[in-house]
């Protein structure tokens, strides 16, 4: 069991990334729990939290295996493999990107804006 921990790549990514799994959990069960008193920023939470743990389980499967999937047998040379390694990452930051924006949105987007009034102006 030890060495499977210490010689697997893939398993040794899913423990460093532990923490942000935790996180997002979390973030899921608040917008979860919170579901009635905000229904629409919980709807944002709940999307974004997902995809991104989803996404990293996937990614990460991904960014360990692509390069062995590409090459055995495949008809891609090292440098045409080393191109879609860089577009996939590519992707997975601008979804990352968007999912952050996301969460920006349920947390910021459905404020109501308060006004206040500067009483030296109001007398």
């Amino acid at each position: 069991m030890d060495d499977f921990l210490t010689t697997n790549p893939t398993v040794r990514a899913y423990l460093f990334q532990f923490p942000l799994y935790i996180v997002w959990l979390i973030g899921i069960i608040l917008s979860m729990t919170r579901w009635q008193q905000h229904p629409k920023a919980s709807l944002a939470a709940l999307t974004a939290f997902s995809l991104l743990f989803i996404e990293s389980l996937v990614g990460t499967l991904l960014s360990y295996n692509l390069p062995r999937l590409l090459t055995e047998g495949g008809p891609l040379d090292g440098e045409h493999v080393v191109l879609v390694i860089h577009v996939v990452w590519f992707g997975r930051t601008i979804l990352h990107a968007v999912l952050w924006g996301v969460v920006l949105v349920a947390i910021f987007g459905w404020r109501k804006r308060r006004r206040y009034v500067d009483m030296e102006q109001a007398v």
